[in-house]
């Protein structure tokens, strides 16, 4: 009997579950079920579409891979009501019910908003669908207001620059990008947006968003900025509220618990994606990893187990990179120096280029860069195999030795004095 597997969410660990199902030749009945009006398409690139970059047809993830999901095995525009773990059924908002031998469950985050005055005024909008960035797209206005200093809204904040939009960066924080890059850094990218035309106001709070109908300005503790639109990048929490609903176990940091197999608490239903809980591959600590690769690969162990292989899931590894204008900063791994067996490396190359290395007995936990040409390729490899760092330099200052490795290293331009 071929097992009928229901996949809850259309996303990219949903699409690429449904993927490694049919790659395998199964004759697995797969069925992805979605709210979205439209199939799988790549968050990612949402600042490059706002910008005008790139046209909306190449938003979409369908049809770019090998193996395209036929259109029979989608459910769009179709919101799930509830889950019956016993049953085994799934019961859309319509009272119809879908049953499943296993389920996988993709059902992805949501973007926090806060609690303000005037949050749900017209023009105050989160980038979290395509249907937002479609909004923001077709906005009106000469001024935009982004609150949260994360990577979605630099990005966003960039992109509508290019537009020819006034825009200001909000940050409650003393520094922007406070969760992936220590003061020196964040410094570095501040001034470069600031460089592009890119108000920052960081350490300022959001007092309310003001306006009638639709908004007019945001007023913090410091001052009152017009705009007419307003982008909340406060961040994202998971979509758990069916999981915990059909009495799934949710782990302490709020997302579905999930083995290594992507196993929930109920054997027959895995999980995947943003909603979930996993282990963090260079920390070892549980909590939420939401980004792209982590969600992709996610998907493929849990189609593959759906079907009863034993694959694992490695831990998360939380890369982040973002692109803004000619820019590239990065960051993966601890970003604090918490005790004094920590050490921190910086090396700069002239205003514009540098990288920062978290080191502890010699082992780096923690890498960021930011510059047009950074390369953290050896460091991350280190950092991954656990090899230690020697903190030696030749006489001309251009490599450090490695420790256990007869060769040296040679650093990059933008690390040698």
């Amino acid at each position: 009997m071929n097992p009928k597997v229901l996949i809850l969410g259309g996303g990219i660990a949903g699409y690429s579950a449904a993927q490694a199902i049919k790659r395998t030749g199964h004759d697995a009945q797969v069925t992805v079920i979605t709210e979205e009006p439209d199939p799988t398409y790549s968050a990612c690139v949402f600042a490059e579409y706002i910008a005008g970059e790139i046209p909306r047809e190449r938003v979409f993830i369908q049809g770019q891979d090998q193996i395209a999901l036929a259109p029979s095995e989608w459910m769009l525009d179709q919101k799930i009501s509830e889950i019956d773990p016993e049953q085994k059924s799934l019961l859309t908002e319509s009272g119809q019910p879908l049953m499943f031998d296993r389920l996988i469950l993709a059902t992805g985050s949501r973007a926090v908003v806060p609690r303000l005055p005037g949050v749900h005024k017209e023009g105050v909008t989160c980038l979290k669908t395509l249907g937002d960035a479609n909004r923001i797209f077709q906005a009106s206005g000469k001024s935009a207001v982004v609150v949260g200093s994360g990577p979605v809204g630099l990005e966003l904040a960039v992109a509508l620059r290019q537009r020819g939009w006034e825009v200001a960066v909000i940050e409650l924080l003393d520094n922007i990008l406070p969760r992936l890059f220590s003061p020196i850094h964040s410094r570095m990218v501040q001034s470069f947006l600031e460089g592009r035309g890119i108000r920052v106001l960081a350490g300022e709070r959001v007092l309310e968003i003001g306006g009638e109908q639709r908004v007019e300005a945001v007023v913090t503790d410091k001052r009152t900025v017009s705009c007419q639109l307003v982008l909340l990048g406060i961040g994202m929490q998971p979509e758990v509220r069916l999981a915990a609903s059909a009495g799934l176990r949710i782990g302490n940091s709020g997302g579905i618990a999930a083995d290594p197999t992507m196993r929930t608490s109920h054997e027959d239903i895995f999980a995947c994606g943003d909603c979930i809980e996993t282990v963090d591959r260079l920390s070892g600590i549980p909590g939420l990893n939401m980004l792209w690769g982590n969600a992709k690969m996610q998907g493929v162990v849990a189609g593959l187990n759906s079907l009863g292989q034993r694959k694992k899931y490695p831990g998360a590894l939380n890369l982040t990179t973002l692109k803004l204008y000619d820019m590239v900063a990065a960051s993966v791994g601890e970003v604090k120096t918490p005790d004094d067996c920590y050490q921190e490396i910086i090396k700069e190359h002239g205003e514009k280029s540098s990288i920062r290395l978290v080191v502890r007995e010699g082992i780096i936990k923690g890498i960021q860069t930011v510059g047009p040409q950074v390369d953290m390729s050896v460091f991350l490899n280190m950092m991954l195999c656990g090899e230690k760092l020697h903190i030696l330099r030749d006489s001309k200052n251009k490599r450090l030795l490695l420790e256990q490795k007869p060769w040296l290293v040679r650093l990059p331009t933008y690390l040698r004095e």
